[in-house]
């Protein structure tokens, strides 16, 4: 779902559900891998400015939030990820073709497990990147 109540203001939200299960003889398991709940929503401010009287033409506010879960990691439902959210934002400001941005990643440095699995008796997971940050230039023709 996407709202502009506004011109500079985007408001978008998606959400997913999958109730999935696999049955093994007369057993029901539920499917590792894959998350039950899965969640986005962002808000983007872009307000246009003059730019006679300002170094830039336009100006992107954003935050960001990606969630999903809960996750099963093996089939008996032994190793589990609960639902959580990761928080990003992102400030831009573009004069004609270029732009010059800065971007955070996890601002709530929150420890997430993004893949594990077990194998051979060891267990190895994989998680998500801590609190980081991105600044950058860019320029479209």
């Amino acid at each position: 779902m996407l709202y502009r109540p506004v011109k500079p203001l985007s408001l978008a939200f998606s959400y997913g559900y999958l109730y999935a299960k696999l049955k093994s003889g007369n057993k029901l398991y539920t499917i590792p891998y894959v998350p039950q709940h899965t969640l986005s929503a962002a808000i983007l401010y872009s307000p246009q400015f003059d730019p006679k009287r300002f170094f830039f033409e336009e100006l992107t506010l954003g935050l960001f939030c990606n969630a999903n879960g809960p996750i099963q990691w093996n089939i008996n439902s032994k190793l589990t990820e609960p639902f959580n959210a990761m928080l990003d934002a992102k400030i831009a400001v573009r004069r004609g073709i270029f732009s010059i941005w800065a971007k955070g990643y996890n601002l709530t440095n929150h420890p997430r497990t993004t893949f594990s699995f077990r194998s051979l008796g060891r267990s190895l997971m994989q998680t998500a990147a801590p609190l980081h940050f991105e600044i950058g230039i860019t320029f479209a023709h």
